[in-house]
């Protein structure tokens, strides 16, 4: 292929059409908020019922007794990080590749973000990495689903157990995920969600935390409403130190709605990575590797250029991109390496994590993609690929 033909350097791009992204609401999603609008009662402290029973639903459906909603994924994991008393100067296990949530409600409470590297394959916390990384001043580990594969839960679980530590499972990429059949939100102290509009399922925005531990959940509404005392006759018993942290009804009456679509929004999502799989095998990139055992719901789709050929990866996305189709790069560099963790004294060193971040972008899977959209992804990659791998 001559450079051209790249649209990057004026050539005809695969899609001419503007580029428009479809929603995953419909009318039951606007008829649920048009509701909760007509009954006046939007929050739950003002007679609200929606925000409790999407709290219950959820749960129920994500492996756990307990819900307690909030206003993002990332309160909902300050939340559990709160919850379990974690301190100043206290070590907290967290991988690099990631949302920066997962590490940044670690340094608010001035607590200290310990990087474990990633499996190659999966790119979740590797099993063998974080054991190596445990000290005496260790106290919670969080792994992350990362694009909607599942962490090695089992392994991860059993070295929690060991040395006695808590398990905050950073759920955001994972509604609906599964190992061996269980619910992720089955495993380790509390597992947290994300709502954010690009998420498996959204309320545009909002989180979740959930748990089997009584004390947890009570501790958990505690730091999502003021830390004032669930139940009594008073606004004002403030028990110790807590956030408005809370779910709108409007988020809850969506979520809902959403809650019983999920497992058809992540049949999609499979179904358009397997799509990607078959059109971009002869590509010469590195598609994802599927564990049978794991129950993959697909955020998004991550690949990899060849090693050796990272160098390519901003003009290599700068050339799809002008082929008319959405690409990411989620995520570009290990948290420890962007000036917020670099100020703020924390290191790390993880090859793995440091590969893949170099080689990385990411295809989405929204479940409103159609076929011709698809096509388009794909003829987009398939010819990028070619010019620059010769695939």
């Amino acid at each position: 292929m001559n450079k051209e033909q790249l649209a990057l350097f004026g050539g005809v791009p695969v899609r001419t059409s503007v580029w428009i992204w479809k929603s995953s609401f419909g009318d039951e999603e606007a008829n649920a908020v048009h509701t909760i609008v007509k009954s006046g009662k939007l929050s739950v402290f003002r007679g609200g019922t929606a925000v409790r029973e999407f709290e219950e639903k959820f749960a129920q459906f994500s492996g756990a007794k307990y819900g307690v909603a909030t206003t993002s994924g990332t309160t909902a994991l300050h939340s559990a990080v709160t919850a379990l008393g974690i301190t100043e100067g206290d070590e907290v296990l967290v991988p690099p590749l990631t949302f920066v949530s997962t590490a940044s409600v670690v340094l608010q409470e001035k607590a200290i973000p310990v990087f474990v590297d990633v499996e190659p394959t999966s790119y979740c916390m590797s099993p063998q990495d974080l054991e190596s990384k445990i000290t005496k001043r260790t106290k919670a580990i969080i792994p992350v689903h990362i694009y909607g594969h599942p962490a090695d839960m089992y392994k991860i679980c059993d070295i929690a157990r060991r040395y006695n530590l808590a398990v905050i499972s950073d759920s955001a990429q994972a509604h609906g995920a599964k190992i061996k059949n269980q619910p992720i939100g089955a495993f380790g102290n509390i597992s947290c969600y994300s709502f954010f509009q690009t998420k498996n399922m959204t309320t545009g925005e909002g989180g979740m935390a959930i748990t089997n531990d009584d004390a947890l959940a009570r501790k958990l509404r505690l730091k999502r409403e003021h830390g004032s005392i669930p139940n009594q006759h008073t606004w004002y018993a403030y028990e110790e130190l807590g956030y408005n942290y809370a779910m709108t009804e409007l988020q809850a009456a969506v979520g809902l709605v959403q809650l019983k679509r999920l497992e058809g929004f992540n049949e999609r999502r499979r179904e358009n990575a397997s799509f990607y799989q078959a059109q971009l095998s002869k590509t010469g990139l590195v598609l994802p590797r599927i564990n049978e055992e794991f129950y993959h719901v697909f955020h998004n789709f991550p690949i990899l250029l060849p090693e050796g050929k990272s160098h390519l990866r901003s003009e290599f996305v700068a050339a799809i991109r002008a082929e008319g189709v959405p690409v990411d790069i989620c995520y570009p560099v290990p948290l420890y390496e962007t000036n917020l963790f670099r100020k703020a004294g924390i290191s790390g060193r993880c090859p793995n994590a440091e590969s893949i971040t170099s080689r990385i972008f990411t295809l989405f899977t929204d479940p409103a993609l159609e076929t011709p959209d698809l096509e388009n992804i794909c003829a987009a990659v398939i010819k990028v690929s070619q010019f620059y791998l010769g695939g």
